[in-house]
């Protein structure tokens, strides 16, 4: 989970659009259901561990618009997927891929990745 702070809020059509501010990262999550939430109201973000996904380098010109960067603390390699254990400034999440994805990429402990999460994975989990 992530700590982070809500700095805007746009609604449109049923549609929220919120931006926070984690570790002096901007992370956006878009939300189709009404959301209590004020300006500078601290929360812990999560999203699922299949939806996170990772990159040995930055990925320019996407549609994604939260990255992070992680370090990997623990990696568990299964027959099919490996779940990485992944530390971005202090805060811990997880990520799920194949055993395939993460041998290609040569993904061992104590490697600096970019973590990757699409704003529509994004959810709160609890607010504080």
């Amino acid at each position: 989970m992530i700590r982070a702070k809500v700095k805007s809020i746009d609604v449109k059509d049923g549609v929220s659009l919120v931006v926070f501010n984690a570790n002096n990262t901007h992370l956006v999550m878009l939300s189709l259901e009404n959301i209590a939430l004020k300006i500078d109201q601290d929360v812990m973000l999560n999203a699922k561990s299949s939806d996170v996904f990772v990159a040995k380098s930055s990925i320019k010109n996407s549609s994604i618009n939260n990255e992070l960067k992680c370090k990997i603390t623990n990696i568990r390699f299964g027959e099919i997927l490996s779940v990485l254990s992944l530390d971005f400034d202090g805060e811990i999440l997880q990520s799920m891929i194949t055993t395939r994805s993460a041998l290609t990429l040569n993904l061992k402990q104590d490697d600096e990745i970019f973590v990757y999460i699409k704003s529509t994975s994004l959810y709160i989990s609890e607010i504080l």
